[in-house]
C-alpha cells in the first residue's frame, strides 16, 4: 500500500506529554500525532482517547479508542508513525486512525509499556498534536 505523506498543514501545535494530556481537543476537527522512531520501551507504546464528559474510553461506532505499536500501522520512511484523530479516516491511512465523534470533546493518554533509559533521561522527544487544516 502506498504511503501518503501529509502536506505540511497550517497548524496549531499542542504540547504532548507522556501520560495524561492537559489539552482537550476540539470535537469535529482533525489532528495528527507523530510518534518518533525508536520509542524508549521494551514492550510497546499506546495512544488512547478518552471522553471528557465520562472520563472513559471514547465511544464511536467503529469501537476503536486506541492505536499502539502492537498493531500493523503504516510507518513513515524515517520509522516514525503518524496517528490520526478525526471524525473521518484519512484516505489510505485507516490503520493509523482513531475515530473521534463530532459533538464530543476528548483527551489522550500516551503510554510507554516498560520504558527504558531514553524515557527517564528525556532524550526521546514525543511530538505535539498538530491540528490539520
Amino acid at each position: 500500500m502506498a504511503q501518503r505523506k501529509a502536506a505540511a498543514p497550517k497548524a496549531r501545535t499542542v504540547k504532548t506529554r507522556i501520560g495524561p494530556l492537559r489539552f482537550t481537543h476540539d470535537f469535529g476537527r482533525s489532528y495528527r500525532l507523530r510518534i518518533p522512531p525508536k520509542a524508549p520501551m521494551k514492550l510497546f507504546w499506546s495512544v488512547t482517547l478518552y471522553d471528557v464528559a465520562t472520563r472513559s474510553l471514547l465511544v464511536n461506532k467503529q469501537k476503536i479508542a486506541d492505536r499502539s505499536s502492537r498493531m500493523p500501522l503504516q510507518a513513515n520512511k524515517d520509522g516514525s508513525v503518524d496517528i490520526y484523530c478525526s471524525p473521518k479516516a484519512p484516505a489510505g491511512l485507516e490503520s493509523n486512525w482513531i475515530p473521534t465523534v463530532a459533538g464530543k470533546s476528548w483527551f489522550a493518554y500516551f503510554r510507554l509499556y516498560e520504558p527504558t533509559e531514553g524515557y527517564f533521561e528525556r532524550s526521546w522527544p514525543l511530538g505535539d498534536f498538530i491540528e490539520l487544516k
